[in-house]
């Protein structure tokens, strides 16, 4: 079920040469080094930053931390590299730091959440939730209210 979907965003050290533009393509970032979590999300955000910046034969700059999302935002902030969130991940800015929306060819750059469960699983918390889900976040295309 798709829940909802966020802009990927890039985080800036403030004094970054990228800090002055307000939207960034993913093109401008391909000899950047990355500061990124080997926890989750770390490794899907790495599997998005393959996909729009490496072409065969290349690699990209990446420095790898066993860190939550905070700690990344410090290491960005101390001028260590840059790092992708979504909107939700935004959190406290540390001083220092800036984010930048980033677009390609389609225009800005979004992740999609879902949700998954098995089709067997007949416990009542789960179908209470599903229930819960199918409410708040209609299929899409679905018309609320008439709208």
């Amino acid at each position: 079920m798709a829940l909802w979907s966020e802009r990927i965003l890039i985080a800036l050290p403030e004094a970054h040469e990228f800090a002055a533009k307000e939207v960034l393509n993913w093109g401008d970032l391909k000899r950047e080094r990355f500061v990124l979590s080997t926890r989750d999300p770390g490794p899907e955000i790495e599997s998005i930053l393959i996909a729009k910046l490496v072409t065969p034969g290349e690699s990209l700059d990446i420095d790898h931390h066993d860190v939550n999302a905070e700690s990344l935002k410090s290491l960005v902030s101390a001028g260590r590299g840059i790092t992708v969130v979504c909107e939700s991940c935004m959190g406290s800015v540390p001083p220092g730091m800036v984010f930048r929306e980033t677009r390609d060819g389609n225009g800005s750059t979004r992740v999609g959440f879902c949700a998954y469960w098995m089709p067997g699983n007949e416990n009542p918390a789960l179908r209470n939730f599903i229930q819960v889900l199918e409410e708040r976040c209609p299929p899409l295309g679905v018309r609320l209210n008439g709208v």
